[in-house]
C-alpha cells in the first residue's frame, strides 16, 4: 500500500526544520512534527506518536539501496528486520527539486514494476507506505548531488500490537 498526503507541510513549516540533526528523534511533541504525524494519523489511524516510532530529517548523498522497513525478504520469504515494529514508514521532500539532481524516491508494486515518484508531486507533500505485514512496499532512493532533504517518519501500528 502506498498512499499521499499532498501539501502535508507548507514551505516555512519545511524552512523551519530543515536543519534539525540527521538522528532519530522519538519526541512527536514539536509543533510542525505533531501536526504531520497527526496528518498521517487521520489518513491511516492507529499510528503510535511515540516510541518505538521515530521521525529524522535526512540528508543521505548516496541514497538506499532496495529494502523494505520492518523486514526483509530471504529466500521469498519476510523476515524481521531490525525494525520489525515498523507497520508505515513515511517520507515527504523537503527541498525544492531544482535544488539536487538525482534523488528519485522509487517503489516496487506487487508485479515488481518500478514506479518513480515525481519529485514536484513529492515536494511538501507526504508519501505513506506499508513497512511490514502481509504487502510491505519494496522501495529506495538513487544517489544525488546537491541539496536534497527529506523528513522521515517510521511508525508502528497500534492495530499490530
Amino acid at each position: 500500500m502506498i498512499s499521499i498526503v499532498p501539501d502535508i507541510i507548507d514551505k516555512k513549516s519545511s524552512d523551519s526544520i530543515s536543519d534539525i540533526s540527521n538522528g532519530m528523534h522519538t519526541n512527536f511533541n514539536r509543533p510542525i512534527i505533531k501536526e504531520v504525524a497527526e496528518k498521517y494519523n487521520k489518513k491511516i489511524g492507529g499510528l503510535v506518536l511515540g516510541p518505538p516510532s521515530y521521525w529524522r530529517v535526512e540528508r543521505k548523498r548516496q541514497g538506499h539501496n532496495w529494502h523494505f522497513d520492518g523486514c526483509r525478504k530471504v529466500d521469498g520469504k519476510f523476515i524481521n528486520n531490525h525494525m520489525s515494529w515498523c507497520d508505515y514508514g513515511t517520507s515527504i521532500l523537503l527541498s525544492p527539486p531544482n535544488e539536487f539532481e538525482g534523488g528519485e524516491l522509487e517503489y516496487k508494486n506487487e508485479k515488481g514494476e518500478i514506479i518513480t515518484v515525481d519529485k514536484k508531486s513529492h515536494y511538501l507533500s507526504g508519501y505513506i507506505y506499508t513497512g511490514n505485514g502481509n504487502a510491505p512496499l519494496e522501495h529506495r532512493v538513487t544517489g544525488h548531488t546537491g541539496n536534497r532533504k527529506v523528513l522521515l517518519m517510521f511508525f508502528k501500528s497500534k492495530k499490530s500490537d
